[in-house]
């Protein structure tokens, strides 16, 4: 027996603590209690991944009927003023200059030009202003320009890379050029496009690496047309071609009016009887193919989907919108009424459609989230965060707000 102290107490041996821990019941107790510990940390884990999946289905599929503003600030445009969102914040452009500025409408910087007709090519940090007609075109990033572009031959078209590579054709009555430029503004190849052999020159994409080009072609033969689509490859595998080109598709009876790399590998090109899509490292391949039997009203797309919109016979509902991802599947169909003007996809793949007066938002589940008329133009939407903090652009004002 251990010896007892004047408390009652004992010291316990080292021998029956061993017998204590190797006795049944011990070792029963102590797998009961480590079941209850996982049991609750299951069902802890299993509330609180129930509780964000409800907060996010509630987000997702919870309509709005107004909104409170929560901050506004006031802006001098003038009325040929056109805006993309850019960065963090938003790209004004008209003749005589571009804007970069904050939501809040703080200037970040700004670059002055005199254009007949700008327009503004997007590719992640990179953007590229030029005069379609003229014979400038400006490179920015959002520290500021990063190179000028003069041509001696007038601009028809120009895309630019997530990397500030740009791809520009010139026109010269029938006869086009195509160039190459890095960030800076120095020429990378150029060459000669004949008119004769594939066609006159209808849409123009470049990757965002910089270094996969494609150029759709169309060629009128009689009573039909022919389209054609020349990939360049201006990589190392490119460099092993002739005039680099590593992919040459002819369609016949088809028009192609509209092309866009997706992402690196994959290009979507828009046609007036089916869409295509194209992908590949580095030589193109087509993987889907989606028919068109009706004539697309509108076009537009972000890296992840594509949106088409036809007309519909039906009064009541007279527009029909499809939603596909990159693989030509149907991830929405929507019949709704409105006359927009514009529409393309804001930062979570919601559907912005809108007019001077009006806005309407779809989720990709199909339902209509908020909806609104306003008593003055607006000009652009921009999705904010967590789905119901957006920034209203409207004319002579920017709104920040929050849908309720």
């Amino acid at each position: 027996m251990a010896e007892r102290n004047r408390h009652g107490l004992h010291a316990v041996r080292e021998d029956e603590i061993k017998e204590i821990e190797q006795s049944s019941d011990f070792k029963a107790q102590i797998r009961s209690h480590r079941f209850k510990v996982f049991l609750r940390t299951i069902i802890l884990i299993g509330a609180l991944v129930g509780m964000i999946v409800g907060i996010v289905l509630y987000f997702r599929y919870r309509s709005y009927s107004d909104y409170e503003v929560q901050s506004e600030y006031e802006r001098t445009d003038t009325a040929a003023t056109l805006f993309e969102e850019y960065g963090e914040g938003l790209l004004k452009y008209s003749n005589d200059g571009a804007f970069y500025t904050t939501l809040d409408n703080t200037p970040i910087w700004n670059q002055t030009y005199e254009m007949e007709h700008p327009k503004a090519d997007i590719a992640e940090r990179y953007v590229a202003i030029g005069d379609i007609g003229g014979t400038e075109l400006y490179i920015l990033n959002e520290a500021g320009q990063q190179g000028k572009i003069s041509t001696v031959l007038p601009i028809y078209q120009f895309s630019i890379a997530a990397q500030g590579t740009i791809a520009v054709l010139l026109a010269d009555k029938n006869d086009y050029y195509l160039k190459l430029f890095d960030a800076a503004g120095n020429e990378l190849a150029s060459g000669q496009l004949y008119v004769k052999n594939s066609g006159y020159p209808m849409a123009l994409a470049l990757a965002q690496d910089g270094k996969k080009l494609a150029i759709a072609s169309i060629n009128p033969t009689g009573n039909s047309v022919q389209s054609e689509i020349t990939f360049y490859n201006f990589g190392s595998v490119g460099q092993n071609e002739p005039d680099n080109i590593v992919g040459t598709f002819s369609y016949e009876d088809l028009v192609i009016a509209q092309m866009s790399f997706m992402n690196a590998d994959t290009l979507a090109v828009f046609g007036d009887k089916e869409v295509q899509i194209y992908g590949g490292a580095e030589k193109p391949e087509l993987k889907s193919t989606l028919p068109v039997d009706r004539e697309i009203k509108s076009i537009f797309y972000n890296d992840t989907y594509f949106g088409l919109i036809f007309n519909n016979e039906d009064e009541e509902n007279s527009r029909h919108l499809e939603i596909y991802d990159k693989h030509c599947k149907n991830a929405l169909n929507q019949d709704f009424q409105m006359d927009y003007q514009k529409v393309y996809f804001l930062k979570d793949n919601e559907v912005c459609l809108q007019n001077d007066y009006e806005c309407k938002l779809i989720g990709m589940n199909g339902v209509e989230r908020f909806s609104a008329q306003f008593d003055v133009p607006l000009i652009k939407i921009v999705e904010e965060y967590v789905g119901m903090y957006y920034t209203f652009v409207l004319e002579g004002k920017t709104q920040k707000v929050r849908l309720i």
